[in-house]
């Protein structure tokens, strides 16, 4: 699964395609966790382990349009990413 950007899913809300689960809520769950990505994918019904690493690589590539949406969505500041995407 690759993550995409629709106007007429979540409002352009980044999300694995084909299963409408934000980016953000995958990495939500991964930080806030003591668990690894293999019980992170577990968490939501149809993310596989390498959708989990491809809404996280995506989360740590684009730190702004995260930092976005986190403040769209009222979630806390601890959530966002490094303010440089990381090489």
């Amino acid at each position: 699964m690759s993550v995409e950007t629709k106007t007429e899913i979540r409002g352009g809300e980044p999300v694995l395609s084909e299963t409408r689960v934000p980016v953000l809520d995958i990495a939500d769950v991964y930080l806030a966790s003591d668990e690894d990505a293999h019980a992170t994918a577990a968490t939501f019904r149809g993310i596989t382990l390498s959708d989990v690493h491809e809404a996280l690589a995506y989360y740590y590539a684009q730190p702004k349009e995260m930092r976005h949406w986190i403040a769209e969505r009222n979630l806390p500041d601890e959530l966002a990413p490094p303010s440089q995407p990381l090489p």
